[in-house]
């Protein structure tokens, strides 16, 4: 184990540092820790708590406000339009209801919170399907178009109340005296009259029925008019066949349309009703439920983010505690090594200083015969590296002869090959012309054929021409004629057979010298074909004559190539060895400044001039000569000549390690050379 009295002056700082190092990183470590800590709490509260808590109190807000738009649907007498604005603002929450569902579904959740949540759930779902039930039930009451149906039943009731005392009247003026009465005729100042241009609805069954009331209306009025008028003016039968007739059909009407108005009425209230008791049942009670639900979701992701926020505040006070004490801890560590440190430095360098000066003085020594060796190098190189590039040059000289003779054999073996390729055309050309010849033969033989049929034809015509002559000569005076074209036939057939046979002279003629361009073909053929046998055999000299050559020109190249190198590494060599003389020469003038460093130190440590020049003194005088005599004869073991009185040197300080780690230049072109 390494003691405080061996450790080297690396160690020493090493620890020094290392224990710095380690404190840093504590502090480091400790406020990393802090950071890290607090931000995954804020993480916490801002990327999941906060939004949770938004996302679900926009959930509470949306369905509140379908809530709203639910409630006032079931207001009686609500204008369409305003009905259409509910129905459309419901279908908005509920997309606004699902767009923070998905957020908050897509945030992770605590083991409180989940439960809760698959609570909440089927909850919601049996909200929302109750939420449609009535959405349904309100759809229903707006088919049959009457916004207010109890306020409609209302006013239809009052108009057949109206409509039954003027009827009533009407007979007490047919049948009582003295039972005279005002209004009636005109069916615009009735209630019912003044009603219907203000009534109007998007049920087609109820405008109808209203179209139909309005024409019974009006003949019921005008009947009661026309009645009033006869009555008036003493007519009673007439008007009594009046009421009959005209009164009582339009009346029967008037309260027919009445009683289905009033029906459709009846209707629309029973569907406000059911409207109302589904709002007030089952969606409230399925609302109640799910709200309690997201209260509870709402307050426990508030407690997480109240939990997490109190918890981080916590962890900072006291990480600022410790982050101080081990602030405090690390500088006292840090100062008290730094003095053991110290101290230990110092007496460490005041017992090197001596054996310094001893190192440089045998590296100076060294480093001379070095000099010298590396100088006789350098120039038996430089002959060698001259002998050498006046044989590379000769290799370069004889490969560009030898290349010169593989390409004109290249070029000899390209034209041998011209001279084969035209030698093939000519022995073909002459095969082709024999050919031709005997073609000529055949048809010569052909026509001589043909020649002879003519001939035969030309003799026929002759004996038959003389058979004419004949028979003209018979028939005298009559044949005369006959026997001048007879005559002109047998000439013709006479000019016919000399004609032939002087053709087949020149046709035998023509056969006969065919046959000997034939013979001479031939024998051209043969002399070709021999000629073309030398020109392949020439060809394939001249290609292997080629590749010798070029073998030979690719073995002269590699010669000259290796060569080259050697001639490379020849003046490398010289280069090395001037490189390495030169070295020598810096080692020494290191070594010298060396000795002034080791002066310079010895001052720096022991703080008196006087002190340091006796040192050096003293290293001097007591400096064996026979490390001298050694580092002169062995350089390589200068290192390991110490003073034989400072053995405990070498575990603090190693020389011959230091002198190489030094002189790394040196090293390397001594390696080289």
């Amino acid at each position: 184990m390494t003691t405080g009295k061996t450790m080297t002056i690396g160690r020493k700082l090493m620890a020094a540092f290392l224990l710095v190092s380690v404190i840093t990183a504590a502090l480091g470590g400790i406020g990393y820790y802090a950071v890290a800590k607090g931000a995954a709490d804020i993480d916490e509260i801002g990327e999941v708590r906060l939004p949770s808590v938004d996302s679900l109190l926009q959930l509470a807000h949306h369905a509140e406000s379908i809530r709203g738009a639910m409630r006032t649907l079931g207001i009686p007498g609500l204008p369409p339009e305003m009905r259409e604005r509910q129905y459309k603002s419901a279908a908005e929450e509920a997309e606004a209801c699902q767009a923070a569902w998905k957020v908050y579904e897509a945030l992770p959740q605590t083991d409180e919170e989940a439960p809760v949540w698959r609570q909440f759930v089927p909850a919601w779902e049996t909200w929302a399907a109750e939420r449609e039930k009535y959405l349904e039930i309100c759809h229903r009451f707006d088919k049959n178009g009457i916004a207010d149906p109890a306020e409609l039943a209302k006013l239809l009731e009052r108009f057949t109340k109206d409509h039954h005392v003027l009827a009533k009247k009407v007979l007490h003026r047919l049948f009582l005296e003295d039972s005279a009465f005002e209004g009636g005729e005109d069916h615009t100042a009735c209630n019912a009259g003044k009603w219907l241009p203000t009534f109007s609805s998007n049920n087609p069954q109820l405008t109808d029925l209203v179209r139909n009331f309005e024409v019974a209306h009006r003949k019921f009025h005008q009947s009661v008019a026309k009645i009033k008028r006869q009555a008036d003016d003493g007519e009673l039968e007439q008007a009594q066949a009046a009421y009959r007739q005209e009164t009582v059909p339009a009346m029967e009407e008037v309260f027919k349309q009445f009683g289905d108005m009033l029906a459709i009425a009846n209707d629309s209230a029973a569907i406000m009703q059911e409207a109302r008791q589904q709002l007030l049942g089952p969606v409230a009670q399925a609302y109640l439920a799910t709200d309690e639900l997201l209260d509870k979701l709402v307050q426990i992701n508030r407690n997480i983010a109240t939990t997490r926020t109190r918890e981080g505040q916590n962890q900072a006070v006291m990480f600022e505690t410790v982050a101080l004490v081990t602030s405090i801890a690390g500088v006292v560590a840090a100062l008290s090594l730094g003095m053991l440190i110290t101290r230990g430095i110092n007496r460490n360098l005041s017992r090197l200083a001596s054996q310094l000066d001893d190192g440089a003085n045998q590296v100076t020594d060294a480093s001379r015969q070095v000099a010298s060796a590396s100088q006789q190098l350098a120039a038996g190189a430089s002959q060698q590296a001259s002998s050498l590039e006046e044989t590379s040059s000769a290799l370069e000289q004889m490969a560009a002869m030898t290349r010169t003779n593989a390409a004109n054999a290249e070029k000899a073996n390209e034209l041998a090959g011209q001279a084969r390729k035209s030698a093939d055309q000519g022995e073909q050309t002459m095969g082709e012309l024999n050919t031709a010849m005997t073609a000529i033969n055949e048809s010569a033989a052909q026509i001589g054929k043909i020649i002879k049929v003519i001939e035969e034809i030309a003799f026929q015509t002759n004996l038959l021409a003389l058979n004419a002559a004949v028979e003209a000569a018979r028939a005298g005076e009559m044949g005369k004629g006959f026997a001048v074209v007879a005559e002109e036939v047998r000439n013709l057939a006479q000019r016919s057979a000399q004609a032939a046979r002087d053709t087949t002279n020149l046709i035998e003629g023509a056969v006969t010298r065919a046959k000997q361009g034939t013979t001479v073909a031939t024998n051209a053929g043969k002399s070709l074909s021999s000629i073309v046998a030398d020109v392949a055999n020439v060809a394939e000299l001249l290609a292997g004559i080629s590749k010798a050559s070029g073998e030979q020109a690719q073995g002269v190249d590699q010669i000259n190539t290796a060569v080259s190198q050697m001639d490379k590494v020849t003046q490398q060599n010289a280069a090395g060895a001037e490189e390495s003389a030169s070295a020598a020469e810096q080692l020494s003038a290191q070594a010298q400044t060396l000795k002034q460093v080791v002066d310079e130190l010895t001052v720096l440590v022991r703080g008196a001039t006087g002190d340091a020049s006796a040192s050096g003194s003293s290293s001097q005088g007591t400096r064996p000569r026979a490390n001298r005599s050694a580092a002169r004869n062995a350089p390589a073991r200068a290192a390991a000549s110490q003073p034989a009185h400072t053995p405990a040197a070498h575990d603090d300080f190693n020389f011959g390690q230091d002198f190489a780690a030094g002189s790394n230049d040196t090293d390397a072109n001594l390696k080289q050379f």
